[in-house]
């Protein structure tokens, strides 16, 4: 039987590793490419992933899009709120490359992938 305090500590830890993985994503991404090295853009769009779960997308003529995202078991759902978006509404498989600086997202249900820097 798992005691009160056992459990508070349980959940800190959870809420822990949790917060550390939103972490890494949180914060300024720009479009690379597609993972399998096509350019995508001469002048790339712009993802703000934001600790409230929201994230601002700007495209090259700096129009901005609205999306949610969350993440469970290393897996990033994005939700678009506002228009069609570049990046499609799905679940993605997270990869970070090079110390953090590179994110390789290959959507689960599809072939789509796309590489983002810092």
């Amino acid at each position: 039987m798992v005691n009160q305090s056992d459990l508070g500590q349980l959940e800190n830890t959870l809420a822990g590793k949790e917060s550390t993985s939103d972490n890494k994503l949180l914060g300024r991404w720009t479009l690379q490419a597609s993972c399998d090295g096509s350019i995508m853009c001469n002048k790339c769009l712009e993802i703000y992933f934001r600790a409230d779960g929201f994230a601002t997308m700007t495209n090259p003529v700096r129009t901005f899009e609205v999306m949610k995202w969350e993440i469970m078991n290393d897996r990033l759902k994005i939700t678009n709120i506002t228009n069609k978006s570049i990046v499609d509404n799905g679940e993605y498989k997270m990869k970070y490359k090079t110390d953090k600086t590179e994110l390789e997202l290959v959507e689960v249900n599809n072939s789509d992938c796309y590489l983002f820097t810092r």
